[in-house]
């Protein structure tokens, strides 16, 4: 933001982008107008012990997948129509093993036993994920993130899967443009 003179943000992360934006609010809550997250769990609830243990044990099994074979069944389970899976894979495939697995690791990192206590998004949010995400526990624990948000608008996407906004764009777009034009006021 620095690099191009932006003050303010309305942040947007999909999955892994849904992490790195609630980090950045956390770090520079003045620097964010609102926050879009598709895709993502709440990095300020703490973890139950079983599940940081199983998400620190997928490094090394990830790590001992067949890459390639990894990416397709991730991009098969990320999205529902064939459109979103093309897309999905093509641009996993730019991302070589060694990077995907440094990105990975510090979203295991990030994701904490002890969570952030007392955090919460105090600009305009819209949290948002696919009736049929089955990626880790996102679409069981949006609805509690929603009820302990302040300034909270909850979008469950149909028809789509973890990558929502690519599965169905149009009620997406939707849903964010409504958002933004009703939450944000000039």
């Amino acid at each position: 933001m620095d690099a191009v003179g932006v003050e303010q943000a309305v942040l947007v992360g999909q999955s892994m982008g849904g992490y790195i934006s609630q980090i950045a609010y956390r770090q520079h809550p003045e620097r964010v107008r609102a926050i879009v997250i598709i895709g993502a769990t709440n990095l300020a609830q703490p973890l139950a012990r079983w599940e940081a243990w199983a998400l620190r044990r997928s490094i090394p099994l990830i790590r001992a997948w067949p890459y390639d074979h990894f990416l397709r069944t991730a991009a098969n389970t990320a999205a529902r129509t064939e459109s979103a899976r093309a897309a999905t894979l093509a641009a996993m495939r730019q991302i070589k093993r060694a990077d995907f697995m440094a990105i990975w690791e510090g979203v295991t990192l990030a994701a904490t036993v002890e969570g952030w206590p007392g955090h919460q998004i105090r600009v305009p949010f819209l949290l948002t994920h696919g009736e049929y995400d089955v990626n880790g526990s996102i679409r069981r624990d949006a609805p509690g993130w929603a009820a302990v948000e302040p300034d909270v608008r909850y979008e469950v996407i149909p028809n789509a899967a973890h990558n929502a906004n690519q599965d169905n764009p149009a009620a997406f777009n939707r849903v964010l443009l409504d958002f933004l034009s009703h939450r944000l006021k000039a």
